[in-house]
Formats: C-alpha cells, structure tokens, sequence
C-alpha cells in the first residue's frame, strides 16, 4: 500500500510540474511573440517614413487616393531581398518578410500555429478625427498587429475606428494578448493605452 501510495503521489507531483513548465513555455512563447510583433511594427514605420520621403505624402493617404493596398505602395520602398520571384509582379508575390506574423520555433511553436504565404496580421486602421502624433503634425492612420484577424496582404480593406474598438472589445472579454499599434511617426503602444488618450485630445 505504501510503495502504491508514492506512486500515486509522484504522480501527481509530475502532472503539477508539467502544468507549471507548460504554463512557463506559453508565457514565454506569448513574450516573445509579442516582442517580435512591436518590431516588425517599428520596421514598417520606418516603411512609413521613406515612402513619405521618396513619394512626398502618406502611404494611407496615396493608397486611398489609387485604390491600391497601402501594403502594395509600402513593399516598392523594401529591398528586393525582402520580395520572393519577380518583385515588378507584386499581386502575385507571397506575403514580404517585414509583413509576415512572427514565427516560432522549437518548443515555443504552437500546435495550431499555421502560416499562410499570402496572408499578413498587420491592419491599418483609419482614425476619422486624427490626432497629434508629433507636435503640431495630425495624422489620420495607425497600423495594428492583429493575429486574430488575418487577410490578405494586397487587400485594399482598412479598419474603421468605431469596427478597431469593437474588435478591442472582442479581445478584452476573451482575455487575449494585448494589441499593440504603430503610429505613422514610429510609436509603438498598446492599443488601449493609445484609444484613451486619443480620446483625451478630441
């Protein structure tokens, strides 16, 4: 009885263990996912910043104005090592690196974890009011990193405000990892923290 007794408790110990290491590993998968994320989000504004110099206006603002994905206009600033095959032939390219989810490896890749070459998580959401990015300069647009809500990189669809806080809504209640956003002057920041004081300059 003794010895079936330790048994049943190093049992139990081990499935606590593995629970606590597990747990560990997702935390830390999630960290670095997100950690990842905020980068890519800092690369694209520098996207966002050599568009602006080359072309003379906003990335958004030329994407609205021909129709086109703002992705499309944003991937002829990249280098050509950052487009597969033929880089004049865009609408056919797979997803560029700079547009690309994370990606894990190792224990820290997820089971479900898929990727597909032509879909992308970085949405750009259109802030009908604006706000003061820098001082004394109002922009309309942000881009957010939105796992959850993939679609395809060449899309010409953008986010309304009033459709990014339903969605902020959505991953307050299912407790999902924070949504970080880029501003088009480069500041990356969670999403809730930017809504609220954008709010406060309306």
């Amino acid at each position: 009885m003794k010895t079936r007794h330790i048994y049943i408790v190093l049992g139990l110990l081990t499935l606590s263990l593995g629970y606590v290491v597990a747990s560990a590993i997702q935390d830390t998968r999630q960290e670095v996912f997100i950690s990842v994320a905020k980068n890519k989000l800092k690369q694209l504004s520098l996207g966002f910043h050599n568009y602006d110099y080359l072309k003379q206006k906003s990335v958004f603002n030329d994407a609205v104005e021909r129709n086109m994905s703002w992705r499309v206009l944003l991937s002829e600033t990249f280098a050509d090592d950052f487009l597969e095959g033929n880089s004049n032939d865009i609408l056919n390219q797979p997803t560029p690196e700079h547009l690309r989810n994370p990606r894990m490896s190792g224990i820290f890749r997820g089971f479900s974890e898929t990727d597909s070459s032509k879909l992308t998580s970085f949405r750009a959401i259109h802030m009908k009011a604006g706000y003061e990015d820098v001082k004394d300069k109002v922009s309309e647009w942000v881009v957010a990193f939105l796992p959850a809500n993939r679609e395809q990189w060449t899309s010409q669809e953008t986010l309304s405000e009033e459709d990014f806080k339903k969605l902020l809504s959505r991953q307050d209640e299912s407790k999902a990892p924070p949504v970080f956003i880029v501003t088009e002057a480069g500041k990356v920041i969670k999403a809730e923290q930017f809504m609220t004081e954008f709010r406060s300059l309306k």
